[in-house]
């Protein structure tokens, strides 16, 4: 008999977390080809395991792809469907997210 898999306090505040940062996008994404759009991508703050998942991806592409799916829950197809004029919106919002760990600084530090 497998016992039930306890839900750990991080778990459940993981998933009722407010979004961190936005991205409204100009280009929508048709999410299963019948005309339902996605139009904003909502991220969630960041991980250091969301960033050692994105160093084991090919390419600057395939580490903001991963960040994407990993920090806004979308499968590896919608990320891959945004379009490439909604990418530095997007690149933003990742760099804010992050952006304290390339300079080894926390947020607000000069």
């Amino acid at each position: 008999m497998q016992r039930p898999r306890r839900v750990r306090e991080d778990d459940r505040s993981r998933r009722s977390v407010e979004p961190a940062a936005s991205v409204s996008l100009k280009y929508p994404i048709d999410l299963y080809g019948d005309g339902e759009e996605l139009s904003e991508l909502s991220f969630r703050r960041a991980t250091l395991g969301d960033l050692a998942a994105s160093d084991r991806a090919t390419g600057d592409l395939g580490r903001i792809i991963v960040l994407v799916m990993r920090l806004c829950g979308v499968t590896r197809g919608e990320a891959e469907a945004i379009d490439a004029r909604d990418m530095v919106a997007v690149g933003e919002a990742i760099a804010d997210l992050v952006g304290g760990f390339d300079e080894g600084k926390e947020d607000g530090e000069p």
